[in-house]
């Protein structure tokens, strides 16, 4: 019986997946290219972080983040700009569009 009781609390405490941005923010995602480049995407509750690293380049963009089924938009306060990225889910993998450029980063998972 207590075993059952930790199973019914576990399944309750976990963010359930019910749409495309709880699937996107249920994860971290990342890419890396053959020269060094690197992209990170992850979330913590309500806020993403997106880390870009090269050789002589880091940086990031990190805030309050809006998620629907095909965008996310991500409020940051310390840069006072809003970025909103386009995204299309392929289960383990997501393109993320911003402008004309996209990249297809893989999922990490917590």
């Amino acid at each position: 019986m207590l075993f059952i009781s930790v199973l019914n609390l576990s399944g309750c405490c976990k963010r359930q997946i019910m749409t495309k941005a709880d699937e996107l923010m249920s994860a971290s995602w990342s890419a890396q290219d053959g020269y060094g480049k690197k992209i990170t995407l992850s979330f913590t509750q309500n806020e993403a972080l997106i880390q870009l690293e090269a050789k002589d380049f880091t940086g990031k963009i990190c805030g309050t983040a809006t998620v629907n089924d095909d965008t996310l938009e991500i409020a940051d306060k310390s840069l006072k700009e809003n970025y909103i990225f386009g995204y299309v889910l392929f289960g383990n993998k997501i393109d993320l569009k911003y402008g004309d450029k996209t990249v297809t980063l893989r999922k990490i998972n917590k």
